[in-house]
């Protein structure tokens, strides 16, 4: 109807074989585009038969594309990309179905595996445990210690450390670097050990709360403000949440400690010791490596708060 109306109406020339005739392949005008797409699509409508094979479909698909090419002014529309990849006979659709499907059994099956390690992790705080992978981890952290702690030797520095561990939730220990602050510390941790602590190696006071149980536990911080400097990072997630990782060790009084280590130079930052933190009691060696691995004639400052 819409060629009929357009072939009345004036201005096109009538095609060599007229409108009622497919044109020959070299008739460039648009009413011989036009004739081509009447003549296919009267071909389609009247047709008996569902299905043509490969040549018979690039002949006539060619000649389609071209028409309509042609009278959108030498642009494919879109609309003919879009029905050229179209899904016929649904082989794309199944195949997308499939890997779809594939996707949503992994996803299920990774869910399921999830649900499991959540439900496993409740079961371990429910009966006052660290969730088991947590558990792997400092087990394997701790059974080193105990073969480095073999040739750690008692120092007035380390007992001394060790009895404020006793009196206080939390002691900072801070000396330069290669003065064994570390050594000694983990030696005291597996001294409370043998007295029934569990040893927790976290890295910061976010893990504390997480891993806080009813249990007598024991957390260990290495360069607990940063490893070289002060990271204001690190000491303001101390600041923010000081009170709640007071209340954690207020529980049970003497039942969860938590030693660290920092390097001297940052324990004598005006920022560290003006901060309010539960990193007050600092015991500052000022020795030399003998601190840690003989009886020494040592010199250290013992302060059970920072200077202010």
């Amino acid at each position: 109807m819409m060629i009929c109306l357009l072939r009345n109406i004036g201005g096109l020339a009538t095609p060599i074989n007229g409108w009622d005739r497919l044109p020959p392949p070299n008739e460039i005008l648009p009413g011989a585009d036009l004739a081509t797409l009447k003549w296919y699509r009267n071909q389609l409508a009247h047709t008996t038969v569902s299905s043509m094979d490969n040549n018979e479909f690039t002949l006539k698909w060619t000649q389609v594309d071209h028409a309509l090419t042609s009278l959108n002014n030498g642009q494919r529309p879109q609309q003919v990309n879009e029905i050229l990849n179209y899904d016929l006979d649904r082989e794309q659709a199944k195949l997308l179905a499939k890997e779809e499907l594939k996707q949503l059994t992994k996803d299920y099956l990774d869910c399921e595996k999830e649900k499991e390690q959540i439900e496993s992790d409740f079961t371990n705080y429910r009966e006052e445990n660290l969730p088991k992978h947590i558990e792997e981890v400092n087990a394997a952290f701790v059974e080193r210690w105990i073969t480095e702690d073999e040739s750690f030797c008692e120092t007035l520095g380390s007992e001394l450390v060790y009895d404020k561990v006793k009196k206080c939730s939390c002691i900072v220990v801070a000396s330069n670097s290669g003065l064994g602050k570390t050594a000694t510390i983990r030696h005291i941790a597996l001294k409370f050990k043998l007295k029934g602590f569990e040893i927790v190696p976290v890295e910061s006071p976010h893990d504390i709360i997480k891993y806080k149980t009813n249990k007598t536990q024991i957390f260990f911080i290495d360069d607990v403000l940063g490893k070289y400097d002060l990271s204001p990072t690190l000491l303001g997630e101390w600041e923010k949440i000081n009170e709640t990782v007071v209340n954690c060790f207020n529980t049970r009084l003497g039942s969860t400690k938590l030693l660290c280590t920092l390097r001297l130079q940052i324990a004598l930052q005006k920022r560290f010791k003006n901060a309010s933190t539960i990193l007050n009691k600092v015991v500052k060696f000022r020795a030399r490596v003998y601190c840690s691995f003989k009886r020494e004639k040592a010199e250290y400052t013992n302060e059970t708060s920072k200077e202010k």
